[in-house]
């Protein structure tokens, strides 16, 4: 007879918890592709050139950067909870992001968010 012992770790308890320090903003923008989040920039760069005053605010983040389950709680405490708005690319599906969408999604339910 032989024993198999497996344990299952995510990729969060290898890392270190990070606190982005980031304010909130009407909008916030989450992805791993820093290409996501470059193209977010350019475009809010090009439409805050050609508005009023009044454009709306935009935080970009790396959810590598919050893999971290303290990470995570921080980030939504600190941002997320007033931010108006929340744009998540999540590549690789919910596995590789479970504790952030569920946290996020616990905000949204609270906030009403639609």
């Amino acid at each position: 007879m032989h024993v198999l012992f497996r344990e299952k770790h995510g990729l969060e308890e290898t890392d270190i918890p990070i606190d982005l320090k980031q304010k909130p903003a009407d909008l916030v923008v989450l992805s791993y592709s820093d290409s996501d989040l470059k193209a977010f920039a350019e475009g809010w760069r090009r439409g805050y050139k050609n508005s009023s005053k009044n454009f709306i605010t935009l935080r970009l983040a790396n959810i590598s950067n919050l893999r971290h389950p303290l990470s995570i709680d921080t980030y939504i405490e600190n941002t997320l909870s007033e931010t108006k708005g929340i744009l998540i690319r999540l590549i690789g599906g919910v596995p590789y992001w479970e504790y952030g969408l569920g946290q996020i999604q616990n905000l949204a339910k609270k906030k009403k968010f639609h």
